[in-house]
């Protein structure tokens, strides 16, 4: 939205309980470049990675509104659907993981809301592939001990943080780190 929108960066503003968001940089007409709308977009990313899925989906409406865009009119990436990813766990090269439903940041959660986010990813996942779902990655890659409880007792066999490390015989199992794969296209890659 941010990036095909025609409308002016500094025209968004919005609330979401006592959290405002307005972008305060020079360069902010309908024309940016892509430099500009990138940082906007990485910030407004920021401002909502905070919040839980009512307040995003809240924020993502007075976003549509401001952008005037059109789903249909926009040329960003898409999730998989349901077919693709069958396809590609089927395949048998990539194991299909849990990240929870909404993609929330767990630590600001309930560990009430922290459970229905983790055990219902397992569930629907498992239900889409029709096979258990062993692995878990944290969203925005932190966890918590009380996640890391969580995560053990939803069955999950391992669970990866986004901390950049390799992965030692004395590793903790639910607390992984890994080794991050630039976004590129399948030839870079």
């Amino acid at each position: 939205l941010v990036i095909t929108t025609k409308a002016d960066l500094s025209k968004l503003r919005f609330g979401v309980g006592e959290k405002s968001f307005e972008w305060d940089q020079p360069e902010v007409s309908p024309e940016a470049g892509f430099d500009v709308r990138r940082k906007f977009r990485h910030a407004l990313y920021h401002f909502l990675l905070t919040f839980d899925v009512d307040e995003q989906n809240q924020s993502m409406d007075a976003i549509r509104k401001w952008s005037g865009v059109l789903s249909s009119d926009s040329s960003s990436p898409r999730s998989m659907g349901h077919a693709e990813l069958q396809r590609l766990s089927d395949g048998g090269l990539i194991e299909i993981g849990a990240h929870t439903r909404f993609h929330p940041m767990l630590p600001r959660l309930s560990l009430e809301r922290q459970r229905e986010e983790i055990v219902s990813s397992k569930q629907q996942l498992e239900e889409l592939l029709g096979r258990k779902v062993d692995g878990f990655a944290y969203p925005n890659g932190r966890a918590t001990a009380e996640a890391k409880q969580i995560v053990s007792a939803a069955g999950f066999s391992y669970a990866c943080t986004s901390l950049h490390d390799m992965v030692r015989p004395a590793s903790d199992m639910y607390e992984l780190t890994r080794f991050w794969q630039k976004d590129v296209d399948g030839e870079k890659f």
